[in-house]
């Protein structure tokens, strides 16, 4: 089934790549009343993508920064199929989500992305996750809800 970014938690088993699915372990975003600046990428089998400028989505040239995509470059479906990008438009709009999955891929809109940012490396961003990780797979949150809100800027932190 699908979900909407806003009613996905902690604990929800979901798809990640074509192939897989992997547990949400936390969120470094979840301001439901939060105005934010969107890239919206018209996909030419008609389906729409909306994404933050800097989150990393999964293309024909590997992790690239929505906000570095051009029409005619090719996103990875949950599929695995290659889509061509149409359009490309910013937008403002209500809600801000940042989930992170266990395997650091998440399928949004039917595409995969990387659960990261181009603000810091996947890798990095993998590491310092760690200690989080090892927290849910033992049942309990190192940080609870403390890089999800608007107070903490997950960004200084991560």
């Amino acid at each position: 089934s699908v979900k909407r970014m806003d009613q996905v938690v902690v604990g929800d088993v979901i798809q990640s790549s074509p192939s897989s699915f992997s547990s949400v372990f936390t969120f470094t975003h979840q301001d439901p009343d939060k105005d934010h600046s969107f890239m919206r990428i018209g996909m030419s089998d008609g389906n729409v993508l909306m994404v933050s400028h800097d989150h990393l989505v999964v293309s024909e040239f590997g992790a690239v920064a929505a906000g570095d995509l051009k029409p005619g470059h090719r996103l990875i479906d949950s599929s695995g199929r290659r889509t061509s990008i149409n359009s490309i438009m910013s937008m403002t709009a209500r809600g801000l989500y940042h989930p992170h999955t266990l395997d650091g891929q998440i399928v949004v809109d039917n595409f995969v992305m990387m659960t990261f940012t181009k603000l810091i490396r996947p890798s990095m961003g993998h590491a310092l996750l760690l200690p989080e990780r090892l927290a849910y797979y033992v049942g309990f949150s190192i940080l609870g809800s403390a890089l999800a809100d608007d107070k903490h800027d997950a960004r200084k932190l991560l």
